[in-house]
């Protein structure tokens, strides 16, 4: 019909309103996009946005972190940081008021003709509140580098002590073989001999320990093969981090020297001998003699027993049938505490820096001690913190490594029976520790309901920063004041004076 009226001929060649309709169309489509770009756009353009009531709001150009009120009228109140800002809405809200505060970021300009209230909050809490995969994980460690060889000290030099504490790091050093030990010399001049530890048969989780040393007692230095020994010094961070046994020193034996009735012994041996045993594969067995039976021991023990006896010619070769016949005793001497076997001590010049590991297996606590030629980071490129309070060679940790952007939330831990229970400390990348009052103010910071465990002689070295506490963060301050003295200063570099005119 349209073919017939426009071009008076039924027979329509092609559509005469194509074009029309195409234009319709388009026309729709376009003015369908401009809707939904200005919809995109004021979405994610926040200008002009009105800054939300009883929440937090950051500004997009200067990054100042505000909390909004509305006691009576509508108030900007301005905070030093996020974790400020969620303890304030702690305080006035109560409850997870803080952990369900998700931050607005809006344009400057929105934040004009909104009153202000005074600087409130924690200057100096941490930046960084984690999200679950922002957390590190459960392993701990302090090393310690010596730059300098005591061993080759000439004159007035001094052996500097590097200390550094980690946290998220695993494998600081290589293991310190069951071969080896190390004499270590505290800044109080306690010596101790560190050595590996069986942890299912000695003190639970330690694969290492420290026992203090007499190295003027020459039985006790005789035994163990100790000649001309140098200490290397360490600090009292990485000392008190290794789990310690009882001093090594001669064993008192009950009734030593007197005769044996309630077995036989070939050679008419008395109370306190040690004898040995040959095994199919040629090693011995040794045991120490005692008043109701026999004692099996280790060759270290059964060194330090002849050295203390002052015999010589080696211990005497019994049958297995004799030690077969006599008894066990009921009343072993306590041993568990000496080495396996008689350790090698690693001089300082083969690795300067050794190293304590702290980690989680089983949900209880494991420790090892490790060496290295300077102190470990997983990756080169890194380096660690420099500490404000590092002090050199003193009782002070020096520095801290953690993976950037990353922090811990755990609780503070002396053995796996509190693992649920320490107190709770969030640690930055940092160094710092921030003490949390409770649980509910760890959820209300957006920190979740579990904390890993941390190991009390370690974090008690860092740096401690203010307690995250809302109650804190309700103070108020027209300016924050810092101290004229004490402190360390950043060093600017200087610019090369060659360079430029």
């Amino acid at each position: 019909m349209e073919s017939a009226l426009v071009r008076k001929d039924a027979v329509m060649l092609h559509e005469p309103t194509r074009t029309q309709t195409r234009a319709t169309v388009v026309g729709a489509i376009l003015a369908a996009v401009c809707v939904l770009g200005f919809l995109v756009y004021g979405y994610l353009d926040p200008t002009g946005k009105v800054p939300p009531e009883n929440g937090i709001v950051i500004s997009k150009q200067s990054g100042a972190v505000y909390v909004a009120i509305n006691n009576p009228t509508k108030m900007l109140v301005a905070t030093p940081n996020m974790a400020s800002a969620k303890l304030l809405l702690l305080a006035m809200g109560g409850g997870a008021a803080g952990q369900g505060a998700t931050p607005t970021t809006v344009d400057e300009g929105a934040l004009t003709g909104v009153s202000r209230g005074a600087f409130t909050g924690i200057p100096g809490a941490p930046e960084l509140l984690p999200t679950p995969e922002q957390l590190v994980s459960p392993d701990w460690g302090v090393c310690d580098q010596l730059t300098v060889d005591q061993s080759a000290v000439r004159g007035d030099e001094k052996p500097a002590v590097d200390t550094t504490a980690f946290g998220g790091v695993t494998n600081l050093g290589r293991r310190l073989k069951e071969s080896e030990g190390l004499l270590l010399k505290s800044p109080t001049g306690t010596t101790y001999l560190v050595f590996a530890s069986d942890p299912e048969k000695g003190l639970p989780g330690a694969g290492a320990v420290r026992a203090k040393i007499d190295l003027t007692n020459k039985v006790i230095t005789g035994a163990l093969r100790i000649s001309n020994p140098t200490p290397r010094l360490a600090s009292t961070a990485l000392i008190n981090s290794i789990p310690e046994v009882n001093e090594l020193k001669a064993l008192e034996v009950p009734d030593k020297g007197s005769s044996i009735s309630a077995y036989t012994m070939t050679g008419g041996r008395k109370v306190g001998d040690v004898v040995r045993t040959q095994r199919a594969d040629s090693s011995y067995a040794y045991y120490l003699l005692l008043k109701d039976g026999v004692q099996q021991i280790q060759q270290a023990v059964a060194d330090l027993m002849q050295t203390a006896s002052s015999t010589s010619g080696g211990w005497p070769t019994v049958s297995l049938a004799d030690v077969n016949n006599a008894p066990n005793t009921q009343n072993p001497v306590a041993m568990k505490d000496f080495p396996k076997v008689v350790p090698t001590i690693v001089p300082i010049s083969e690795q300067t820096t050794t190293c304590l590991n702290w980690g989680v297996q089983n949900n209880k606590p494991v420790t090892w001690v490790g060496l290295a030629n300077a102190t470990p980071t997983p990756d080169p490129k890194l380096r660690a913190v420099e500490l404000a309070q590092a002090d050199g060679s003193g009782d002070k940790v020096d520095k801290f490594f953690m993976p950037p952007g990353k922090a811990a939330v755990v609780r503070s831990s002396t053995s796996e029976n509190n693992f649920d229970k320490g107190p709770i400390f969030l640690v930055s990348d940092r160094g710092v520790r921030f003490g949390i009052p409770d649980k509910k103010t760890a959820e209300g910071l957006g920190l979740g309901t579990n904390y890993a465990p941390a190991p009390e002689v370690i974090l008690r070295t860092l740096p401690t920063g203010p307690t995250l506490d809302p109650k804190e963060a309700a103070r108020m301050f027209d300016a924050v004041e810092l101290e004229d003295t004490g402190g360390k200063r950043r060093v600017t570099p200087t610019a090369n004076p060659a360079a430029g005119g």
